[in-house]
């Protein structure tokens, strides 16, 4: 069966064996293992899961995709195909139908457009997982693992990085898929953390924080909040209290700091 891939769904489909090995075993994919995968397309990738691992959910949103899929994998009891939506669905309950009582990891090649809600899914969803293999634009992966100080650290960073530890494991080159896209790829891991890598006080004004400073990066901090809603001399009060420089602009601050001014302003916003 002939496949077009369909560029309003973003579809680059990884056929290099070699990047397919070096994937599923970033994840560390054993058969006492189950493995959620988003996007599985035409299956290369899933018939490398399905080798290694114990049960596979693969979520597949084109039509087109599902009669292959069925065909492919009709003689694996392995994979249990959804014919759906990944952004739409319940990851937790989905993979709970399974084993309620162990953690699956996510190892997908998704498509370019919908991988940030993609990951903040998973982030939403971090009880029932253990860590995420994710093929990604570079761009995208270089921003997730940024460190305080560069253009690429930004909201994005804070978020995964608060929640987990996060590591660029190797680059793919468009040559590795078909169609070619037309950005580099990179291959990130995500293990996400028993506990958040800092504490804080109220973690939703934390990330409020956190979304409206990146907002305005450029501006010093101390104005890159005002519409927090403090008055400018007492966001300045507060700063201090943090042991942060009004004059500090988002993208130096660490998750740290990020941590300290958020406790100081529990209780005023």
């Amino acid at each position: 069966m002939k496949v077009r891939p369909k560029r309003r769904l973003g579809q680059n489909f990884l056929k290099d064996k070699g990047y397919l090995v070096r994937i599923v075993s970033s994840a560390e994919v054993s058969e006492d293992d189950i493995v959620l995968e988003i996007g599985a397309g035409t299956g290369e990738l899933t018939r490398f899961l399905i080798a290694r691992a114990g049960w596979v959910i693969a979520v597949e949103i084109d039509d087109d995709l599902i009669p292959l899929l069925k065909d492919r994998f009709s003689s694996s009891p392995k994979l249990h195909l959804i014919h759906a939506d990944a952004l739409k669905l319940d990851w937790i309950s989905l993979i709970g139908r399974i084993n309620p009582h162990r953690k699956a990891k996510l190892v997908s090649n998704i498509p370019y457009c919908i991988t940030a809600p993609l990951i903040e899914k998973a982030i939403e969803s971090r009880s029932a997982l253990s860590l995420c293999v994710l093929t990604i634009q570079k761009e995208v992966a270089r921003r997730i693992c940024a460190s305080p100080g560069g253009r690429e650290y930004g909201s994005l960073s804070v978020m995964v990085q608060y929640h987990a530890d996060v590591e660029r494991l190797f680059d793919i080159p468009p040559g590795a898929f078909r169609p070619s896209p037309e950005v580099s790829s990179s291959v990130i891991r995500i293990r996400f953390r028993e506990k958040p890598r800092i504490k804080v006080k109220d973690e939703r004004l934390f990330f409020r924080i956190v979304r409206t400073a990146f907002q305005q990066r450029r501006k010093m901090i101390v104005n890159a909040l005002r519409s927090i809603g403090l008055e400018r001399k007492e966001l300045e009060e507060v700063l201090k209290r943090a042991d942060i420089s009004p004059g500090s602009r988002p993208e130096m601050l660490s998750l740290e700091e990020f941590g300290r001014l958020a406790d100081e302003m529990a209780g005023r916003v």
